[in-house]
């Protein structure tokens, strides 16, 4: 049997290592194939200075897409080709991001096209071998109990019998509740003797319980005692810390809402934190830098298009080149944005969001919308620092105030700072927003970006938005 390989407690460990040991190969693949393909288009292994840093560059930042695109989420329950999907997806979408890199670099030797292509192709085959050749062990270890993470449960009350309602809707060659122990229940009330699970009866005595610990594999000991038994708790944990399991507290379904939260030290005090602000751990100075380098890029390389449009707006109708307007911001500040006008100028107009075939908006404007170059001058306001690359798409006062009487968490998009695209936008939420449904799917995509964020994912959304201006269908 392959789980009496697994040392105690270490069993629920094991997905983890597989996944480590993966996305070692993964990055190994990836280099070896550049260099492979290298040898067969050149003849030799002498690689030309650019490429030095760009192959395990890209490499690393393929296998960070892999990772944001959920490829090492662990479930050996599931078929190899949902892995096999995301990560076909993921490479290719990182193969188009160094084509765009080395277009912009003008680096264009002789058979770089055949050596990229064929990079791609060998690094995406062999990621795929490696999935088939190791998802018939990782399968017959699943069946035999190898990935099982085995869990007592102490307190029968109404937050342990909801912990246990959980945990047995996982599949049981995952998590197993093996043992219920209170010593404080009433073994004269059946109602309470058998809990989801017949075979299991409610134990009595702590001692019993240590003594069942160190004669089984137990992973977890899961204590449900209410937040306000202190002390019972403080006791309870002193005597089970001389066991080698680890001990979790669950406080009832607010545990599972909260899934974000985690225990940190404040002054020496350890405290749960259940929301954690956006872009910790240093993410909110790359993503400064981040928006510096495009801003000042874009702005560049638009110079001559963005003065074709402003003469081209003139022409056309009266009134300014720009439409500025007060926006909602970072933290609910508000903010002037500047658009292309794409409308005939009138300032006693009533503000309404523009619709399919809007009669206010000009023959210049509606290319502009179509393509998204309206947008533009907002580099700009990302250099002022009002806004992000990438972010919640700002929206005019008034209906920041009307959206958020209609979903109260609404505001919570203002974490962040606006940005010129968003998660929401490059999946099909842009435009009108006219119902509730679509205020609901924009805010679930926002909120998903923010809780998400990687310097890959911006990169990602950028090369999308550029790629998909085009096809646009709820621009009007």
């Amino acid at each position: 049997m392959f789980s009496a390989m697994i040392p105690e407690n270490d069993a629920n460990k094991l997905a983890h290592a597989l996944m480590s040991i993966l996305r070692l190969l993964d990055l190994l693949w990836a280099i070896v194939a550049a260099l492979l393909i290298h040898a067969l288009r050149y003849r030799h292994l002498e690689l030309p200075s650019w490429s030095v840093p760009v192959i395990p560059g890209f490499a690393l930042l393929a296998i960070h897409g892999f990772s944001a695109a959920g490829v090492y989420l662990f479930s050996p329950s599931q078929s190899p080709w949902t892995s096999i999907r995301l990560l076909t997806r993921s490479w290719l979408q990182s193969a188009l991001l160094l084509a765009a890199v080395l277009l912009l670099a003008s680096i264009d030797e002789v058979g770089l096209r055949f050596w990229l292509i064929g990079w791609v192709l060998a690094g995406l085959a062999g990621f795929i071998v490696l999935r088939l050749l190791l998802h018939p062990l990782v399968r017959r270890f699943y069946r035999q109990g190898g990935f099982v993470t085995r869990v007592v449960v102490v307190g029968a009350g109404q937050t342990g019998r909801w912990a246990i309602r959980r945990l047995n809707r996982v599949s049981r060659k995952l998590v197993q509740v093996v043992g219920i122990y209170d010593d404080r229940h009433d073994p004269d009330r059946s109602s309470i003797r058998h809990i989801e699970m017949p075979p299991l009866t409610i134990s009595g005595d702590i001692d019993a319980l240590m003594q069942f610990v160190r004669e089984n594999r137990i992973d977890v000991v899961v204590v449900t005692f209410p937040y306000e038994a202190q002390e019972r708790i403080h006791q309870l944990v002193m005597k089970l810390r001389v066991l080698p399991v680890r001990i979790h507290i669950c406080s009832g379904p607010i545990s599972y809402e909260l899934d974000k939260s985690e225990v940190v030290d404040l002054g020496g005090i350890p405290m749960l934190q259940i929301v954690d602000r956006p872009l910790e751990k240093g993410g909110w100075l790359v993503k400064a830098v981040e928006d510096i380098l495009v801003a000042s890029l874009a702005l560049v390389l638009t110079a001559p298009l963005l003065l074709l449009i402003a003469v081209a707006i003139k022409l056309e109708s009266p009134g300014p080149v720009l439409f500025v307007q007060a926006r909602g911001g970072f933290n609910g500040r508000t903010f002037r944005m500047y658009k292309f006008r794409s409308m005939r100028h009138d300032p006693q107009a009533r503000l309404l969001q523009a619709g399919p075939g809007d009669a206010r908006v000009t023959r210049v404007g509606r290319i502009l919308r179509r393509y998204s170059l309206d947008e533009l001058p907002q580099f700009l306001n990302v250099l002022k620092g009002d806004m992000s690359v990438v972010g919640p798409r700002p929206h005019a006062l008034e209906h920041d105030q009307e959206f958020s009487a209609i979903i109260g968490q609404y505001v919570a998009r203002l974490r962040v700072k606006p940005g010129l695209t968003g998660w929401a936008q490059i999946n099909g939420f842009r435009g009108l927003t006219d119902t509730r449904e679509k205020l609901l799917k924009r805010l679930e995509y926002d909120l998903y970006y923010i809780d998400h964020w990687s310097l890959w994912l911006d990169l990602w959304i950028i090369l999308r938005t550029i790629f998909a201006s085009a096809a646009a269908q709820n621009a009007y």
